[in-house]
């Protein structure tokens, strides 16, 4: 705590790191209460590092150890919002709420999603979702929340408002508050079903496949927007709209391909003296029999290790094998096959635990070794 509050993160880290190896087995309930603890402070301290995937690696091992924990939910909902995903964070933070419904520092978070994720015309939207998500209302505030809701998504009067509701409703993950609130079997569930909240939760969940579906159509147009015609319109004059599949090929063709080196110039060996001469020395060479070494095959980009990986992984150069798996094909065709070891398990481990010892101390011997895929599966989605 000393070291954390002077903002030692590192160093709190590793004593933190320490404190979780000295327990025992970590089986009996206080021992979980107690890792669980270590854990969620650890996700703070990673938090604060700028390390959020480990941020949320450490959130997720604490709210397995304690799963009714609020603290839990709330680390895991700021991890995910440090990581831009916001939809994920807000139901993380409802979840928290609902165990700790007194908490500011909860309310305070779940106020500045909302403002995040439903600007402008979708305030309406957020306002009632928010609503369904807490339980603790009566059936009546409960059925005009359902209600303001389904108005903002299949309300068609207003374009401007349905698409920045529609657009809103995707990105908060609003389909799961809906589906939580059908399920939920909460205090006043008998009313609910017969004043009609029921009904209209039904309604905004059977609607979910078209809203999608539309959500497809807007982007799409956004796209044209963005490019100056309107897919094609009559009267657009837009080399956007009217370009050939011709031209798109010739396009394709203009990007520079990373070539591999030259191989080194081959030797020949003459005929009167068995001594080997360079293919170019003279003409007179040219003229006699050439028996040329066949040239060793050079190593595309395609066909690099995963070896290659691994070490930019122990060498702590996370981010930059991320930006070559998003400009390169063949890095990131790499990356997708080390996502999937089979019989570099043992390396790919080894080459995680390296990575997360280098950025966060301690997180190599204690998270990995807890659960070794942990890192990699909250971390490799990100590389391709």
């Amino acid at each position: 705590k000393a070291q954390f509050a002077a903002g030692n993160f590192r160093e709190a880290l590793s004593s933190y790191a320490q404190a979780l190896n000295a327990l025992p087995g970590k089986e009996s309930e206080a021992e979980k209460q107690q890792a669980a603890t270590l854990r969620a402070n650890r996700s703070l301290c990673c938090l604060r590092l700028g390390e959020f995937e480990l941020s949320l690696a450490e959130a997720e091992q604490c709210k397995t150890l304690r799963p009714d924990w609020a603290k839990a939910h709330f680390r895991l909902a700021a991890a995910l919002q440090a990581l831009g995903r916001l939809g994920e964070s807000r139901i993380a933070a409802w979840e928290s709420f609902r165990r700790a419904p007194g908490d500011a520092s909860v309310q305070a978070l779940i106020t500045e999603l909302r403002k995040a994720l439903f600007p402008g015309p979708a305030a309406t939207l957020g306002e009632a979702l928010d609503c369904l998500e807490d339980f603790s209302h009566g059936p009546d505030v409960t059925k005009a929340a359902a209600q303001a809701a389904t108005d903002s998504l299949l309300d068609d009067s207003d374009p401007v408002v349905r698409e920045a509701c529609i657009r809103a409703f995707s990105a908060s993950r609003g389909a799961d508050t809906i589906f939580r609130r059908q399920n939920a079997m909460g205090t006043n569930w008998r009313e609910e079903a017969m004043n009609g909240t029921m009904s209209l939760l039904s309604a905004m969940a059977k609607a979910g496949p078209e809203l999608e579906e539309e959500l497809v159509k807007l982007n799409r147009e956004a796209e044209s927007r963005e490019g100056g015609c309107s897919d094609g319109a009559p009267g657009c004059e837009d080399r956007h709209a009217v370009a050939s599949k011709a031209d798109d090929a010739g396009r394709q063709r203009a990007v520079p391909n990373v070539l591999p080196p030259p191989p080194a110039p081959f030797e020949v060996e003459g005929e009167d003296d068995g001594r080997p001469l360079l293919a170019f020395s003279t003409s007179k060479a040219k003229k006699r029999r050439e028996r040329r070494r066949e040239p060793e095959a050079v190593q595309t980009p395609e066909a690099w290790p995963e070896r290659a990986l691994m070490e930019l992984l122990i060498a702590g150069s996370l981010h930059s094998l991320m930006a070559a798996a998003a400009v390169c094909r063949a890095w990131a065709a790499a990356a997708r096959r080390f996502r999937q070891p089979s019989q570099y398990r043992e390396m790919v481990e080894a080459a995680w635990k390296g990575w997360a010892e280098a950025a966060c101390p301690g997180s190599g011997d204690v998270l990995c070794s807890a659960e070794p895929h942990l890192l990699v599966k909250s971390l490799l989605p990100r590389l391709a």
